[in-house]
């Protein structure tokens, strides 16, 4: 009997110790314990449990896992968002006097609406929306854009961009604003306020070649091109969203001096489906049929010196 009671009493005595143990909080505070989740003993010792969002970030599992069909769900979406050809809304008009753009906008609501085709997949030097380049080849772009990088050598273009250096620019005028950029005009120009072409001075000989090899790349004969507009860019100086006058026609842009973003917009249900490549010195692109009358282009403003030679050929 004696040894029973002692078992008895021992048992007791290891109950009341456990429970003036935890009573006194002896669990120590400096490390983190495993007795719960979340655990106090985390913050510091407090007693209140933490937010949360706090233990997401005490712990070691930033975001708690869904379940397994959620996470299917989720995942399906974010692919359907990846592949959708369009953004979300339309960009707001731009603020700035400076581009041929604002005399345009006018115009932008009568950009084709209506369904898209099949996007194409981007190729190199091409950007859609966040997409990567996967597959070398011919950039797609809208139907009707061309693009050739060694029009010009580099020989050639720095005795273009002698010349340019000692061209009367003046800075580009529209409806009582002046850009940033500053242009001079040949052959014909565009009068932005009262809104009509005007002649300009001929051609002049050392631009001959260089209209010659744009005429070839657009296809037509040298005198179709009825323009050339030599550009000024200062850093700083971009050209806003436009569409070229519809009194002109196919528009062929040649790039001096340092590379640039050419970017594209058209309008697609409630928002743009957009394009964008760079535009090397010594590279020209041509905008014909599509891509010259229901897209949308612009160049953002860059930090180095850029000259530009644009012609322009007259619709019938």
């Amino acid at each position: 009997m004696r040894p029973m009671v002692m078992v008895i009493v021992a048992a007791v005595a290891v109950a009341i110790s456990i429970a003036i143990y935890a009573a006194t909080g002896a669990i120590s505070s400096s490390s983190p314990c495993r007795c719960c989740s979340p655990c106090p003993c985390w913050a510091g010792g407090e007693t209140e449990q933490p937010r949360p969002e706090q233990y997401r970030w005490l712990t070691s599992s930033p975001t708690p896992q869904a379940p397994i069909g959620a996470a299917k769900k989720a995942a399906a979406k974010a692919r359907r968002v990846q592949a959708a050809p369009v953004d979300s809304g339309p960009e707001p008009a731009d603020q700035t006097p400076d581009g041929p753009m604002t005399a345009d906008r006018d115009e932008s609501s009568r950009l084709s609406v209506g369904p898209e085709p099949p996007r194409a997949r981007p190729a190199r030097g091409w950007a859609s929306g966040s997409s990567l380049p996967l597959f070398d080849g011919p950039p797609p772009g809208p139907p009707g854009f061309h693009y050739r990088s060694d029009i010009v050598t580099p020989v050639e273009a720095a005795d273009l961009v002698d010349q340019f250096q000692r061209l009367p620019f003046e800075p580009f005028a529209f409806r009582g604003y002046a850009g940033n950029r500053r242009t001079v005009a040949y052959g014909s120009r565009y009068d932005f306020t009262h809104s009509r072409l005007h002649a300009a001075e001929p051609v002049p000989d050392w631009l001959s070649s260089l209209r010659a090899r744009a005429a070839r790349f657009a296809g037509v004969e040298d005198e179709a091109m009825a323009q050339a507009l030599v550009t000024e860019y200062p850093p700083g100086a971009g050209i806003g969203w436009h569409r070229d006058r519809p009194e002109y026609g196919k528009v062929v842009g040649v790039s001096f001096s340092s590379p640039c973003t050419l970017r594209l917009r058209r309008r697609a249900g409630d928002g743009w489906r957009r394009e964008s490549i760079r535009l090397e010195p010594g590279s020209a692109y041509l905008l014909d049929g599509e891509a010259r009358d229901a897209w949308q282009h612009s160049i953002p403003a860059g930090d180095r010196l850029r000259y530009s030679v644009t012609f322009r050929t007259l619709r019938p």
